[in-house]
Order: C-alpha cells, then sequence, then structure tokens
C-alpha cells in the first residue's frame, strides 16, 4: 500500500503540485525550487496505492495513520 519515494520522484511530485501566482519572479521561482529540493531530500515522501471504493475508505484511513504512526517512532531509533 506504501511506497517509499526517491528525492527525484518526490521532487517532480512537488513541482508538479506546486502552484506559484508570480511565475516572472525568477528569484522566487529559484528560492521556491531550492526549498523543495532540500524537503524532497528527506525521507518523507511515500506513494500510496489504494482501492478507489468508498467502502474501502475506514480501512484507507486506518492504514495511513498506523503508518504514519510507525514512520514516527522510526524517527527516534
Amino acid at each position: 500500500m506504501f511506497e517509499g519515494m526517491t528525492g527525484r520522484e518526490a521532487l517532480m511530485e512537488l513541482v508538479k503540485h506546486s502552484f506559484l501566482l508570480e511565475i516572472e519572479a525568477h528569484e522566487l521561482l529559484a528560492a521556491h525550487f531550492d526549498e523543495l529540493s532540500c524537503l524532497a531530500g528527506q525521507p518523507i515522501f511515500y506513494r500510496l496505492d489504494y482501492p478507489r471504493r468508498f467502502e474501502d475508505l475506514s480501512r484507507v484511513r486506518q492504514a495511513i495513520v498506523k503508518h504514519a504512526f510507525k514512520v514516527n517512532l522510526h524517527e527516534f531509533d
């Protein structure tokens, strides 16, 4: 259900889902890209594959909560 993403994959997804109003502000765009690059290097990005059925929504939610808790526990090891 959860698959870790590489930094490159994470960066591509972050850029794809970014919205910047001032596309002519080159310094702002460069700074934003630098911030996303730093963020994408963190091991916090996962791809989630789940059934797209309403009746499974509760199970998917529980899996997300369980995964997040497990990931947070490993941060302090």
